[in-house]
C-alpha cells in the first residue's frame, strides 16, 4: 500500500546514488522538489539522531543529517558517509516486496566503503531469507527500542511519536538534563520542537528549488541539519519561546495535516489511484510552503465555522480555532477523494478553490449532517463577524459533505443578524452573507465532475 510519503519515489522509480565514500561535488538525484510527505521519514530520521546522541554524545559533535539525497536520509561526518537509511511505510510484509530496495542500498554501500546501511519498515517483514546476513553483510533491519527496553524490527506510524520520546528521554539523560525535561509534557513539546527543525530544512529546500530556481539535486544534497543544532535545542529550556511563537503553531498545523494525510491514504480500501495520491501529495507540498498567516488563512478556509484569533498564540486558541484530525479525515480529505475534478486553484493567501466559469467552489472540512445545517450557518456567521478581514466574501460556494443552503443567512436565522445595528455589525457584512452558499458533496460532484 502506497502512502503519499513515498508516492513520487515509487512513481518515478528514483535512483539515489553516491559516487564515492568521500562526497564529491556531483550531487545525486533527489526527489525533494516533489517530496512533500516527509512526516514519517523525518520522524524516523530524528529518532535515529537522538539514538546516536544517547549512545555517545562525544562522537556526534561533527555529525550532520541529510534528507532525501544520498538515501531517504543519511548521517554524514566531515563529508564522509556514516550511514545510509531507507524508510518504507507500506503495508507489504513480505521481504520479496522490498528486495529490490535492499539490493539498491547494497549497491550504494559498495561505493560507500566503511558505511553502514539501515532499512526502516513500519510493518514486520515475513519470509526473510536465511542467507540475509550473507547476502547483505553491511545492512540491518532497524531495531526500535521501547520504554521497557524491548525491541521490535518495525515501527508503525501510530507508534513513532512514542518511540521518539523514549529515545529523547535517553538522550536528555545522557546530557544530564534537569528533571523537568524528562516529564511527559516537556518531552512532547521538545519532540515537536526538534521535528520543526527538520521540517524547516525540507521547506527551505522546497523554497530554494521552487522560488529561487536552484537545481533540486544540489539543493537537497547541500542542505543539512548539524547535530550541533539538535544539541542546542536539547540543552536549552524551550518552553517560553515555544509558547510565544506563532512559528511553532504553524509547524504543528502543518505536521498534523501531513500526519493525517499519511494515515488517511494508508487506511483507504481500495487504495487511492496514483493520480489521486499525486494530487494529494502536491497539496501537501503547497501547505508545507505556507507562512504563518497563510496557514491560518487556509485553516479558516476549510473550517469557516471555527473562530481563530490571528494575534492570540495560546494553545487554547489554536486548538479550538483551527482544523483537527476529524475535520481533515472525515471532512476535507474525504471531500477531495470523492470529487474527481483535480483542477484546484491554489491561492496565494492559502485559500484554495475549484473555478467553474467565474464561480468559486471552496472545499471545506465541514462534515456535519443536514440536521445541523442551521447550526453550522450560525457558526460560520459568528466566526466571520469576529474576523477583521473581508476575504471571507471572495467565495461563492462552501463545499461540504451533506449540507445545502442557498445562502448562509437563511430565513431561520436572518432576523437575529439583520436586527443588529451598524455599530455592532457593518451593514456590508450582513449583505455579503447572502453571497455565500453551502453546497453538499453530491451536488458539487454533479457540477465539478462534468
Amino acid at each position: 500500500m502506497l502512502t503519499y510519503l513515498h508516492l513520487f519515489i515509487t512513481i518515478y522509480q528514483l535512483e539515489l546514488y553516491k559516487e564515492v565514500h568521500i562526497i564529491s561535488n556531483t550531487a545525486p538525484h533527489s526527489a525533494i522538489s516533489s517530496y512533500s510527505g516527509f512526516i514519517y521519514q523525518g520522524k524516523v530520521a530524528l529518532l535515529h539522531c537522538l539514538k546516536l546522541i544517547a549512545d555517545n554524545v562525544t562522537d556526534v559533535q561533527n555529525y550532520e543529517l541529510q534528507i532525501d539525497s544520498l538515501d531517504d536520509f543519511a548521517i554524514l561526518r566531515n563529508d564522509l558517509v556514516v550511514s545510509l537509511h531507507q524508510v518504507k511505510a507500506k503495508r507489504d510484509d513480505l521481504f520479496s516486496s522490498y528486495k529490490e530496495d535492499f539490493d539498491k542500498q547494497k549497491n550504494k554501500l559498495v561505493e560507500c566503503q566503511g558505511s553502514q546501511a539501515y532499512f526502516h519498515v513500519s510493518t514486520p517483514l515475513r519470509s526473510i531469507p536465511e542467507t540475509f546476513s550473507d547476502d547483505y553483510p553491511d545492512s540491518q533491519i532497524y531495531k526500535y527500542i521501547y520504554d521497557d527496553n524491548s525491541e521490535k524490527a518495525h515501527c508503525p506510524l501510530s507508534e513513532i511519536n512514542q518511540l521518539i520520546e523514549v529515545m529523547l528521554k535517553k538522550a536528555l539523560s545522557t546530557l544530564n538534563a534537569d528533571e523537568y525535561k524528562l516529564e511527559p509534557r516537556y518531552l512532547e513539546l521538545n519532540r515537536t520542537y526538534l521535528e520543526e527543525i527538520i521540517c524547516t530544512l525540507v521547506i527551505a529546500i522546497h523554497s530554494d528549488i521552487q522560488e529561487k530556481g536552484l537545481p533540486q539535486n544540489q539543493t537537497a544534497y547541500d542542505k543539512r541539519v548539524a547535530f550541533a543544532v539538535l544539541l542546542e535545542a536539547l540543552n536549552q529550556d524551550i518552553q517560553e519561546s515555544v509558547n510565544q511563537s506563532s512559528k511553532y503553531w504553524t509547524f504543528l498545523l502543518k505536521a498534523e495535516f501531513g500526519e493525517c494525510l499519511n494515515e488517511f491514504c494508508q487506511d483507504q480500501e481500495p487504495q487511492l489511484s496514483i493520480s489521486k495520491l499525486e494530487k494529494l501529495a502536491y497539496l501537501a507540498c503547497k501547505i508545507n510552503l505556507l507562512d504563518d498567516q497563510q496557514i491560518l488563512s487556509f485553516s479558516s478556509s476549510i473550517v469557516p465555522h471555527k473562530k481563530i484569533s490571528t494575534t492570540n498564540t495560546s494553545m487554547l486558541n489554536y486548538k479550538n480555532g483551527t482544523f483537527d484530525k476529524l475535520d481533515l479525515k472525515r471532512g476535507f480529505f474525504n471531500l477531495l477523494k470523492s470529487i474527481n475534478n483535480d483542477d484546484i486553484v491554489y491561492g496565494d493567501s492559502g485559500r484554495n478553490y475549484w473555478l467553474q466559469g467565474e464561480v468559486k467552489y471552496y472545499p471545506t472540512a465541514i462534515f456535519e449532517n443536514e440536521d445541523y445545517g442551521d447550526d453550522v450557518c450560525k457558526e460560520i456567521l459568528e466566526a466571520c463577524m469576529a474576523q477583521e478581514e473581508d476575504q471571507f466574501f471572495e467565495r461563492d460556494f462552501l463545499v461540504n459533505q451533506f449540507i445545502d443552503r442557498p445562502n448562509i443567512l437563511s430565513p431561520s436565522i436572518s432576523s437575529k443578524y439583520t436586527a443588529l445595528d451598524d455599530e455592532q455589525s457593518p451593514q456590508h457584512k450582513i449583505l455579503n452573507f447572502k453571497k455565500i452558499s453551502l453546497i453538499s458533496r453530491d451536488k458539487a460532484k454533479e457540477l465539478l465532475d462534468e
